[in-house]
């Protein structure tokens, strides 16, 4: 999303530089201090162009949107189920600011028109080619790696897909491969091809739902209504949970450890994600959305009061906070800005991920669901790094 290192900061105040101490950048994801060869898991995303047609500038950068808001959604989950402040995030390649790196490559020999395994397979070559070294070592690499492919290649035939080389256990160090075309990139979709990747299956023939744990809102009976169904995983919390970093004991997933996908190798533990502080931009106007008398405004973006910070609360629910206020729903639905309170359920929000053509829009909507917050008639804002 827009805050990349390429864009220019609106200035802020002092006030709004104090609030936002201990943040980290919009896109940022957990950092690894590790090497390869370190017994752990990685993701590495891979954008996919035809050749010839010249390299994309925006089309890596919105994969890097993407695995942000891949990081958080991970993190969000790990807070809400475990009742406690624990942390998962997927270990992603990454630069030395903690940015998502993406391998770029272009295939050759595709038609308009083309199967995602026709260009799986030649998108693979392409990795292993960029890896280098020897028949083994791109073995071993890839052995460690689990790739994220991103196809800007015309029209594949199908929104996604994703493989497990026969892992043993969803919490082993099996590799895998997940893959969305360019118009299904996205967030959500990405999140529930790369939890096919630990091995996790899709419905029971008769939609029972009793072998169906993915549900990212696609199911034709998800197990969880509301915005919440798409904003976290295993939103279900019945007895067929996949993913809890502390299950209570005597529960299945306490029992059968290798089940559950908290334990993989490919997430990392104890890396909190910090609040971000951004501006929200309406996507069409440019406006930034700021207060007056504790109502949300849309006003120019050079000022003071244009700083929200949001984080992720002990219950995975997003915060947003501006000047010390908390946007709160109020009891006729309308948002409003007042005093922070623990708990408060009015102050707990989802935003909804990557939309609009550059796939960096966010939509803010209350826990309970309902209408996204709207202000001045915008309803979807572009988050910037303050």
């Amino acid at each position: 999303m827009p805050g990349w290192a390429d864009e220019v900061p609106a200035p802020r105040s002092a006030a709004e530089a104090a609030a936002a101490v201990d943040t980290d950048p919009v896109g940022a994801v957990a950092c690894d201090d590790g090497e390869d060869g370190d017994g752990k898991g990685r993701y590495q995303a891979v954008y996919v162009q035809r050749a010839g047609g010249g390299q994309s500038a925006e089309g890596p950068r919105t994969v890097q949107r993407v695995l942000w808001d891949i990081d958080q959604t991970f993190e969000a989950s790990a807070k809400r189920y475990a009742g406690f402040d624990d942390s998962r995030r997927p270990r992603m390649v990454q630069d030395e600011n903690c940015r998502p790196s993406v391998m770029s490559v272009e295939v050759s020999g595709l038609g308009e028109e083309h199967s995602m395994s026709e260009v799986r397979d030649l998108a693979q070559r392409a990795v292993d080619e960029k890896v280098g070294g020897t028949e083994a070592e791109q073995e071993e690499w890839n052995s460690t790696h689990r790739k994220l492919f991103f196809y800007d290649t015309g029209k594949p035939d199908g929104c996604g897909t994703a493989g497990a080389p026969g892992p043993e256990s969803r919490a082993d160090m099996h590799s895998g491969w997940a893959e969305v075309s360019w118009g299904c990139t996205g967030e959500s979709a990405m999140t529930h091809e790369m939890i096919h990747q630990f091995g996790v299956t899709h419905c029971d023939e008769d939609k029972s739902q009793g072998n169906d744990p993915i549900c990212r809102g696609y199911d034709e009976t998800p197990r969880c209504d509301g915005p919440r169904s798409g904003a976290v995983l295993d939103c279900g919390l019945d007895t067929f949970r996949y993913f809890h970093p502390r299950p209570a004991k005597g529960s299945y997933l306490a029992e059968h450890p290798e089940e559950n996908v908290a334990r993989s190798p490919y997430l990392m533990r104890n890396r909190p994600a910090k609040p971000v502080a951004t501006s929200l931009v309406d996507q069409e106007s440019g406006k930034c959305l700021a207060a007056k008398g504790g109502s949300p405004v849309l006003a120019d973006c050079e000022g003071d009061g244009r700083t929200w910070v949001r984080s992720i609360g002990g219950r995975g629910y997003f915060k947003l906070k501006l000047a010390g206020k908390c946007l709160t729903r109020s009891e006729g639905g309308a948002a409003r800005l007042a005093d922070c309170k623990a708990g408060a359920a009015g102050q707990h929000w989802w935003m909804t991920a990557n939309a609009g053509e550059n796939k960096d829009g966010y939509q803010v909507v209350h826990r309970s669901g309902g209408d996204p917050v709207t202000v001045g008639g915008a309803d979807t804002f572009v988050m910037r790094s303050a």
